[in-house]
């Protein structure tokens, strides 16, 4: 029996200030092909309706996943799933939710995710997949009211999951105030030493924090961030690639093709053009 896959954008990039997080995306897939993942850089859990599924990510994750199983992609991680054994994959049903925002990491590890714990045990995984469903008919059926509906089933989620409480909370960890930052002002071009100035530390320091952190440069974290929400803004709108460049923080329509051909491994009008057909 093969099974639809939905893939249904967010209708709006941004509902507003008020929400850390929100769904980037939502769909259901099957597993016909192996599915690797080398540069995303999204949060998106998924929960198995149907179906065997074998997850491999880095470091040393491996798991044979089964329905009420649920998985998430970690931005950074590289990650391959299949449907098990390979031949059935048509059998396999996953639903799944893409998460962005300021707070999408605060709020994967509420649900009991982490970099290093990809994969659990739900505790009610009809009603994550209900909620998963419900999301694509708001996505289809869109309105003022939309955002604030999906943001209050989102905030279902964690106790339907593996809710892990956070700890009570300190203040924010300077990479994460960095990258908060980053996040906020992706769009108006803000660089490394007006972050250094806002946070009213030294380039080095903060380099020394986020290498200790998360093992790389916060140019490398700031790259990231402006593609992705470059290729947010190719995806779903039809500025152009001039226009996606100023979006993004970037003042240099030539220079931001560059980079992204160089993170992407493709120039912007041919991503656009792929996402174009692959939605189809």
């Amino acid at each position: 029996m093969t099974r639809e896959n939905i893939f249904l954008p967010w209708p709006t990039e941004h509902p507003g200030s008020w929400a850390g997080f929100w769904p980037e995306a939502v769909g259901r897939r099957d597993c016909r092909r192996v599915s690797i993942n080398i540069t995303w850089d999204w949060y998106c859990l998924h929960v198995i309706a149907a179906g065997q599924v074998y997850l491999e990510a880095e470091p040393n994750i491996s798991a044979h996943l089964s329905p009420g199983d649920m998985f998430a992609i970690w931005p950074g991680v590289r990650f391959m799933f299949r449907s098990e054994p390979v031949e059935d994959g048509p059998d396999v049903d996953l639903y799944w939710i893409r998460i962005i925002g300021p707070l999408a990491a605060e709020y994967m590890k509420a649900m009991g995710f982490a970099r290093d714990r990809l994969h659990f045990r739900a505790r009610d995984p009809d009603r994550v997949r209900g909620i998963t469903e419900e999301l694509m008919e708001l996505a289809m059926a869109y309105d003022d009211a939309t955002d604030f509906r999906a943001i209050s089933l989102l905030h279902e989620l964690p106790p339907l999951c593996q809710f892990v409480r956070p700890a009570s909370a300190g203040e924010p960890s300077l990479v994460e105030r960095a990258r908060m930052l980053m996040e906020r002002e992706v769009s108006t071009g803000m660089n490394i030493e007006q972050i250094c100035r806002v946070l009213k530390v030294s380039r080095s320091s903060l380099f020394l924090h986020f290498r200790k952190e998360c093992g790389r440069s916060p140019i490398e974290v700031l790259t990231e961030l402006r593609i992705a929400h470059a290729k947010r803004l190719l995806a779903s709108t039809d500025l152009s690639v001039a226009e996606v460049a100023f979006s993004s923080g970037y003042t240099d329509a030539f220079y931001f093709s560059r980079m992204f051909a160089r993170e992407v491994g493709r120039p912007p009008s041919r991503f656009r053009e792929e996402e174009s057909k692959r939605k189809v």
